[in-house]
């Protein structure tokens, strides 16, 4: 397998790959390839840092696709996410954003074309999942997927005391 981590690595240059080669030799090949991004405040400065920041990252990541078979690929793409946080969008400005080509709407085309090639490098039995570790507007419903997975029965949860014991440690530390 591979592993190349993202630009929330404390230390660019340490062991941030796996091979530790292969960080260097994506650098090489994808010219602009980096872990950090430079943030800009002033939007007319934001995304034209983004876009070869992300070119360069796509790349690298088909480039591991193409080149190195494995069962489980897992990238990072935080351009939404750091776009979405410097230039929120309101929930009721969405038509006035889509119309006015706002950062945001820029970093989520170029989230989606990387996904378009990405789907391109893929067979009918691979599987690709798309995660947030958030949203971007407030929300009023909530989804338990561990319950809803035992109510429906592909999760059966361990009754013992160990792991109540571990379950209860990690709430009284938090």
């Amino acid at each position: 397998g591979a592993m190349v981590s993202d630009s929330l690595m404390s230390v660019e240059g340490a062991q941030v790959s796996y091979p530790p080669e292969l960080f260097s030799k994506l650098q090489q090949q994808c010219p602009g390839y980096t872990l950090w991004f430079p943030y800009h405040a002033d939007a007319s400065k934001h995304m034209p840092a983004l876009r070869p920041f992300f070119a360069a990252r796509k790349e690298a990541c088909l480039r591991v696709v193409r080149e190195m078979p494995a069962d489980l690929y897992f990238f990072v793409f935080n351009c939404v996410d750091w776009t979405n946080h410097r230039f929120p969008l309101e929930p009721d400005g969405v038509e006035q954003a889509l119309s006015k080509g706002h950062p945001l709407v820029e970093a989520y085309h170029l989230a989606d074309e990387f996904v378009a090639e990405l789907l391109d490098l893929l067979d009918e039995n691979d599987n690709l999942l798309i995660v947030s570790d958030h949203g971007s507007v407030p929300s009023h419903n909530l989804f338990l997927a561990n319950e809803w997975l035992a109510e429906e029965g592909f999760l059966k949860y361990a009754r013992t005391v160990t792991t109540r014991a571990r379950i209860a440690a990690i709430w009284l530390w938090k």
